[in-house]
């Protein structure tokens, strides 16, 4: 044995709705520090109950979470807040909010660890990080769509988490700006774990990948292991290639037009 803690462990993960219908089926996977998972499948898959689970947003009921050996269920709410930061879609601050206010709010479960200097040095390294460096004084309602998107980034990762989950950062966001996101996820150096509707980004900025489908992770491992032509048709019912171009392989999805019937 290498003594090599895994970094997230989930074993048998579940859940149930009130009516007793299952949202999640016996999830589990394991995953190295620094590694950056995407989730993908179609609509009520699944995909948000998981992260939500995982990031203890809702309580866990069938199974186990471990977050560097330690229970998930034994973590207090402020232990959580010390190690877990996420960014779900429902983030809707009040607009009159400066960017640089909003962005402080993440350091407040971990306040007492530092100065107030520390904190507005760290802050500013989380401006530059995220480029947001001089829309800084600007209100939150005067940003774009991406930049609020980045500032919604910037708020998690001033908590200094070890573990950042991302409920489709790319949602509303234009090609370029899509590709500029995912690089700063890509560099953030922590362990990230992110729903992805496009399949074609994933190969450019994760490590590993979750298909899910059916309330089931169907597959999980490597990029180039899971997201296979015939996995993917099989999730999704669409055909995924990979075009040499320039020395790469660019991947593609073939969506074809289906008749309707009348």
């Amino acid at each position: 044995m290498s003594g090599v803690l895994t970094f997230l462990e989930v074993r048998d993960l579940g859940h149930l709705a009130q009516n007793g219908d299952a949202l999640l089926r016996d999830v589990s996977f394991e995953l190295d520090d620094g590694a950056i998972l995407a989730i993908a499948g179609p609509n009520g898959a699944g995909k948000t109950t998981l992260m939500n689970l995982l990031s203890g947003i809702e309580s866990l009921t069938l199974g186990e979470v471990r977050i560097k050996g330690r229970n998930l269920r034994e973590l207090s709410a402020q232990q959580r807040a010390r190690m877990i930061a996420a960014v779900s879609q429902q983030e809707f601050p009040d607009g009159r909010l400066c960017l640089r206010d909003y962005i402080a709010l993440g350091q407040m479960p971990i306040w007492a660890d530092r100065s107030a200097t520390e904190h507005a040095k760290a802050l500013e390294r989380i401006l530059e990080l995220t480029g947001l460096t001089r829309r800084a004084d600007q209100r939150m309602a005067q940003l774009s769509g991406g930049e609020r998107q980045r500032a919604h980034i910037a708020r998690a990762l001033a908590q200094n988490p070890v573990l950042l989950f991302l409920d489709e950062p790319t949602n509303h966001l234009d090609p370029d700006a899509k590709g500029r996101m995912l690089s700063l996820v890509a560099e953030l150096g922590i362990t990230v774990v992110m729903i992805v509707h496009d399949l074609v980004m994933i190969p450019e900025f994760a490590t590993h990948v979750g298909l899910m489908k059916s309330a089931r992770l169907t597959a999980f491992g490597p990029v180039d292991e899971v997201l296979t032509a015939q996995r993917v048709r099989d999730t999704f019912g669409v055909d995924y290639l990979s075009l040499q171009h320039e020395g790469r392989l660019i991947p593609a999805l073939d969506i074809r037009k289906s008749r309707v019937s009348t």
